[in-house]
């Protein structure tokens, strides 16, 4: 069959498109270059009367048809996006009336209501279930005066590229309502409008597109494959990072994913929001190379450890990329925006990143002017209305100073180019970038990566950052960029609140409080305490967040026996040491990121941001002879400052520091810490008597919870921080008899450890949201045969372990899921229990690279290809298992 599909696929080939020699060798003059054979069809626009029908099946699909019918519906214009509004209010026939300035407005409308009104919160894991049954269309609350909220910036902005690897890229259309998997695209489109968003990312499908360009090319199927990376994989796949990587990709995945790209781009639009497509970047399959010899191509550097000197990873890594201001970069973008708005429209809003964590070849600002150009330049040539919406994110790399980050964004107009400051809550660029030099840009809240979960945030800097934002800078909207969801949903959702006037810089105690009361819908005292103590501690000062936990790192034997850190070097020539051991917010990573403290010392003597100056710096202690690690300066004292003890902290003589001191938890650790743990605001004793007594409130709610799905989901979220915190304390026995060769405290501890593993596993296994069936069946259901089952399944673990051939990204989007973590994280602590014994009886030193070595092998390359089926539904119940846990751990 696939030999069949691939002859028909040749059989169409074409020749290279005739605009093409119509397009100018100057990629900076064609900007405004239109020809009759790259015409775009008319931009897709839903008309006032088609968006109230979407928004009003939307309230039957949130509501459910018996409640619904107490609700009218209007949208009252969709013509200016920057006075977007909307109200709700009781009419004269006692209906509650939802108005706004299109369908997205309307939704946000009955948003307000449902929190204000219902105390019902509709969030990304479970979509509000169970959680309006007490009510009925005569007994809903009908407000007294209208609620209005009028938008302080027009766009509100969702996605980042890596959420579509990281979480959504496996989810289908529609889901049973009674699925327990629960997630689906419909209820997701719809939490997007509840929620206000009405500039969406939308990266489904493209390889279709690019298939169809690269065909009338006459490159074939064959040779696409070898560009294209498995379906996990993609995003870095389209940011040029990687190639081929789980593939090859198949026919059956570029048709489908098609065809669901048009279900979502239709939804989308119904509701009044203007979808981002994808543009063109510069990478190209190997084969351009032989086939247009005249043009000029480079390789992208190695990325992530897949490293062309590498014969595991040579096939994957240093992606062709054409040359910028060669005419064929313009003539292949041009090509891709057009046949693209043939196949899903367009609304004239395109992303794509050439240099994502990979530097140009040249710091020439002529160069970097050129080179912007040609990216927009391929855009506009077949879309005059075309804007480019940057991912900030390159920015946060020391590569780009000041006079390259401007002569990089002068290549493209204003107006033309939007700029996402991707990590705007905890590293903003805007304020040392003057703006992005005068482009519109869309602050967001990024917190989380890899998908990792861990509960934490920063509500204060979210909701203090926007208001700066809004005082005095180009901002345009806000985002939320997570690299993956379903974790820590409320820092995502007062983000998203930021963009209206009325909901902007809430009383953060008052809005804990509110939350506690709505998440469940219904207030009981002791969910309500919980969240506001958490919005209190673990809300409030955690920019970094902490992720994952000890059960899911990589076991590590520490080189020195526990104990205090590590003595703190004397200060260079021209700083002084500063009182505590920390990091300052808005820091920015050196490149190189390792750096001894004399050099990054000599960094920040020669180093500015945005015109001012470096004030002092800090290095994470890695390798401690000689003091050296990873390296990040400051360029402001002013922000929060978090104490972590494995960094050693600098100020610059003559600078002071702010009195005022983020009131976050102290993070203190003992030997050399893992890398994995930098700047992630580590348990301490105080935070895990905070997530103990969360969690016992919480508990107390289950007789009039129980049944809820986000209360349950709660439940076991919280839960497994305290049973990850009981293992880190054991962990840390563990290890301290180790290093005094206690055998028999060694094996006790050892049996303790894999206990409190099979407990966490258990617990994560009384919700679906928990559970790893459901993420591999999401994937394998993306195909009809056996041979497609088992390439998406291999997709589905590997991003989640490996991430490569050998461990090139390990780790990096684990997941604390039932399954996972007792077939895959307590092999590996069982492996490394038995090593550790196996040393102290023998005799012989601890070798972490031979142990790193024998699991890679023994666990890790034979789980890539496990058999095993998953459940996706739970079996056990979830309250009954944390009470039974509670009384059993504390």
């Amino acid at each position: 069959m696939m030999a069949l599909i691939i002859g028909l696929l040749a059989a169409a080939l074409g020749a290279v498109p005739s605009s093409a020699s119509s397009l100018s060798s100057d990629p900076t003059e064609i900007t405004t270059t239109t020809t009759t054979s790259l015409a775009l069809p008319p931009r897709p626009a839903t008309s006032v009367s088609d968006q109230q029908i979407a928004v009003s099946a939307l309230l039957g699909r949130v509501l459910g048809e018996d409640l619904a019918v107490a609700f009218t519906v209007t949208v009252v214009n969709t013509s200016n996006a920057t006075a977007g509004w909307n109200e709700y209010a009781t009419d004269s026939t006692g209906k509650i009336a939802l108005s706004g300035s299109s369908g997205v407005e309307v939704a946000s409308a009955l948003n307000g209501y449902l929190n204000t009104e219902m105390n019902v919160t509709i969030d990304w894991n479970t979509y509000g279930a169970g959680q309006m049954g007490r009510w009925t269309a005569t007994t809903l609350p009908r407000p007294a005066s209208a609620v209005r909220k009028e938008r302080a910036v027009p766009w509100s902005y969702y996605a980042n590229v890596c959420t579509y690897g990281y979480s959504i890229d496996f989810i289908p259309w529609s889901a049973n309502a009674s699925d327990p998997r629960g997630q689906d695209w419909i209820r997701h489109i719809d939490w997007m409008a509840l929620n206000g968003v009405n500039l969406p990312l939308s990266f489904v499908g493209q390889e279709w597109v690019w298939s169809e360009v690269f065909s009338d090319y006459n490159l074939t199927f064959a040779e696409q494959q070898a560009f294209f990376s498995g379906p996990a994989f993609l995003p870095w796949f389209r940011m040029g990072n990687i190639r081929g990587w789980g593939g090859p990709i198949t026919m059956e995945w570029l048709s489908t994913r098609r065809d669901l790209q048009t279900l979502i781009l239709g939804r989308m639009r119904s509701l009044g929001m203007r979808s981002v497509l994808s543009g063109f970047a510069g990478h190209v399959p190997a084969a351009f190379v032989a086939k247009f010899p005249a043009s000029k191509f480079s390789r992208s550097p190695d990325w992530a450890n897949f490293n062309s000197g590498d014969p595991k990873t040579a096939a994957y890594a240093d992606v062709y990329l054409v040359e910028p201001t060669d005419p064929l970069f313009a003539e292949i973008g041009a090509a891709y925006i057009k046949k693209q708005a043939e196949v899903f429209g367009t609304d004239s809003i395109y992303n794509t990143d050439t240099y994502n964590e990979m530097s140009p070849p040249t710091r020439d600002p002529i160069y970097l002017k050129k080179a912007s150009a040609a990216v927009y330049a391929a855009m506009a040539a077949s879309d005059p209305d075309a804007v480019w919406l940057m991912q900030g994110w390159l920015f946060i790399s020391s590569w780009w100073d000041a006079p390259t980050t401007e002569a990089y964004l002068s290549g493209v107009p204003a107006a033309s180019m939007w700029l996402l400051d991707l990590f705007g809550d905890s590293s903003p660029v805007w304020s040392r970038t003057n703006s992005f030099y005068g482009h519109p840009y869309i602050w967001c809240t990024l917190l989380n990566f890899g998908g990792q979960q861990g509960i934490a945030g920063d509500a204060v800097a979210i909701t203090n950052g926007v208001a700066q934002a809004k005082s005095n800078s180009t901002i345009s909207g806000v985002g939320i960029t997570m690299e993956g969801i379903w974790t820590n949903y409320p820092a995502f959702e007062i983000t998203l609140q930021q963009a209206y006037t009325e909901w902007s810089s809430p009383n953060l105690p008052e809005w804990w409080a509110k939350y506690g009361a709505r998440r469940y819908g219904s207030a009981v005292d002791s969910a309500v305490t919980a969240w506001s103590q958490l919005g209190a501690t673990i809300y409030s000062a955690n920019p970094a967040g902490h992720f994952g936990s000890d059960i899911s790192s990589f076991p590590t034997m520490p080189a020195a026996p526990p104990g205090p850190p590590a003595p703190i070097p004397p200060a260079p020539l021209g700083f002084h040491t500063y009182s505590d051991r920390g990091y300052f917010a808005n820091f920015v990573p050196a490149n190189p990121l390792i750096q001894s403290v004399d050099a990054c010392a000599k960094l920040c003597l020669n180093s500015t941001s945005g015109g001012a100056a470096c004030e002092g710096f800090e290095v994470y202690i890695l390798d401690a002879k000689p003091p050296a690690g990873n390296c990040y300066l400051f360029f402001t004292l002013k922000t929060p400052f978090t104490p972590l003890a494995p960094c050693v902290t600098y100020i610059k003589n003559g600078n002071s520091v702010a009195p005022s001191r983020s009131p976050s938890v102290t993070a203190q650790y003992s030997g050399l810490p893992s890398p994995t743990l930098e700047h992630a605001g580590a348990t301490d004793p105080a935070a895990a008597t905070i997530f103990e007594t969360t969690w016992r409130g919480l508990v107390a709610a289950a007789p009039q919870l129980g049944t809820v799905p986000a209360y349950r989901f709660d439940l076991v979220d919280v839960g497994r921080e305290v049973l990850a915190n009981i293992f880190t304390e054991e962990k840390v026995a563990f290890m301290a008899a180790y290093q005094s060769q206690n055998q028999s405290v060694v094996s006790a501890s050892a049996s303790r450890l894999l206990e409190i593993i099979d407990d966490y596993d258990l617990l994560l296994s009384s919700d679906p949201n928990f559970m790893l069936g459901r993420w591999v069946t999401w994937a394998e259901d993306c195909s009809a045969d056996a041979e497609g089952k088992a390439q998406l399944r291999f997709n589905a673990i590997n991003i989640l372990t490996l991430w490569g051939p050998t461990g090139q990204i390990n780790d990096y989007a684990k997941k604390e899921w039932s399954g996972l973590v007792g077939d895959y994280y307590r092999q590996r602590w069982a492996a490394f229990t038995v090593a550790a014994n196996a040393s102290i009886s023998t005799g012989t030193p601890w070798d972490q690279a031979g142990f790193s070595a024998n699991v890679l092998e023994d666990v890790e390359l034979p789980y890539q290809l496990t058999p095993k089926v998953y459940p996706i539904s739970p079996s056990i119940d979830a309250v009954q298992t944390a009470q039974m846990l509670i009384k059993k751990s504390l």
